[in-house]
C-alpha cells in the first residue's frame, strides 16, 4: 500500500511540474512576443533610455495591471514633434491618433504630457508620449504598450 502512494504521489508531482513548465514556456512566448514588437519601433540610437520595465505574461493578470506590458522612457535630448512620434511608430506598422502640439504651455510648471499618440497593431495598445520634466530641461519620451483587450 505505501509502494502504491508514493507511485501515486511521485506522478502528481511529475505532471504538476510538466503542467508548470508548459505554463512557463507560452508564458515567455507572449513576453517574447510584445519585446519583439516594441523592438519594431524606431527609437533613435542616440537617446539615453532611462525606464525600461518588461511586465511579463502571467496566469493570473488584471486589467489594473495587464500583462504582458512594456513601460520605457527616453531623454531625447532635442524637442519632439507629432511628426516624431508618427516616425517611431512607422515601422511597426502602427498608425497613431495624435493629442497635443508637443509645445511646453507658458503657464504649466513641473511634468507634463506634450503630446501623445495612441494605436494598436491588433493585439497591443501603443502609446507614445513626449513629455517635458520641467521648464528649460530636455523633452523625454515614454512608450507604453498594453494588451488591447
Amino acid at each position: 500500500m505505501k509502494k502504491a502512494l508514493a507511485v501515486i504521489l511521485v506522478a502528481v508531482v511529475l505532471v504538476a511540474v510538466v503542467a508548470l513548465f508548459l505554463v512557463r514556456s507560452a508564458e515567455d512566448k507572449l513576453t517574447e512576443d510584445v519585446v519583439s514588437r516594441a523592438n519594431r519601433l524606431a527609437i533613435p540610437s542616440g537617446w539615453t533610455q532611462l525606464v525600461d520595465i518588461v511586465r511579463r505574461e502571467q496566469l493570473l493578470c488584471i486589467s489594473t495591471n495587464p500583462c504582458p506590458s512594456i513601460n520605457r522612457r527616453w531623454e531625447t535630448g532635442t524637442e519632439l514633434t507629432l511628426t516624431d512620434l508618427q516616425a517611431i511608430a512607422s515601422p511597426a506598422g502602427i498608425t497613431l491618433k495624435v493629442e497635443g502640439t508637443c509645445q511646453r504651455q507658458a503657464n504649466v510648471g513641473g511634468d507634463t504630457s506634450l503630446c501623445s499618440g495612441v494605436g494598436n497593431d491588433g493585439t497591443y495598445v501603443y502609446t507614445l508620449t513626449a513629455v517635458s520634466p520641467g521648464v528649460g530641461e530636455k523633452d523625454q519620451f515614454t512608450l507604453d504598450i498594453r494588451p488591447l483587450h
